[in-house]
Order: C-alpha cells, then structure tokens, then sequence
C-alpha cells in the first residue's frame, strides 16, 4: 500500500482485501481505475497492454469468491512489479531498503521524493 499511495499520489489506500463485498468490489475497481490512469505518468511510465490491460479492465462488482480474490491478487502483483521498476529507475532517491540482501528487503517509498508529508510517527 505504500508504494501504491507514493505512486499514485493517492490520499489513502483503497480497501478491497478479503471477500468480494460492495466496498470492496468498489474499492478495487477504483484502484484499478487509478492504475490506469495514473501509470503511464510515471516516471518512467508504465503503459499496461494486450492481456493485461484486459485483466485489469475486469469489473471487480462482478466477481465473486475466488474470481474476486484473484484480480485482487493481479492488482497487488502489478504495483510490486511497478514499485521494483521505479526502485531499479530511481534506486535509494527515492525509496528506502528496509532489510538486506541475506535476510530478504523491502522497499518503501521516501515520502518527501513523493511530495507526500512523512509519517508522524503516531500509531
């Protein structure tokens, strides 16, 4: 969800975890609707095509069960793919490394590289 809120220059995060209910269904086709048009302003930008593109075009208020998890599932796999390419684009600019490369890492957007505010610290 960071990366997705950093990328995107989203205000939250889109709920759209755990079973296929109105707010979800609207959550993820709304978070789909904000890969689409926001990808391709990326730096470098990300132009989705062919079958995914299809994939992602799926109406998630038509899911249901297993189907629902599953574009679920695809969404998340693509902002791991996109936040892995702008980490290789932009390296530790603008993401921070937590962990190693022995123990495994994750990559966590840098909010001021986003002009985002940085956490307070409170939670």
């Amino acid at each position: 969800h960071p990366s997705a809120v950093a990328m995107l220059g989203l205000d939250r995060i889109f709920k759209y975890k755990r079973s296929a209910t109105t707010q979800n269904q609207e959550g993820l086709a709304a978070f789909q609707a904000s890969l689409f048009e926001k990808l391709g302003k990326l730096d470098p930008p990300v132009e989705l095509q062919g079958d995914l593109a299809g994939r992602l075009r799926r109406n998630p208020t038509l899911l249901r069960g297993m189907d629902f998890e599953r574009q679920g599932d695809l969404v998340d796999a693509l902002v791991c793919a996109v936040t892995a390419f702008h980490f290789w684009k932009w390296g530790k600019e603008k993401w921070e490394v937590a962990g190693d490369t022995r123990h495994g890492a994750m990559l966590l957007p840098r909010a001021e590289a986003f002009g985002l505010k940085p956490p307070s610290g409170k939670g």
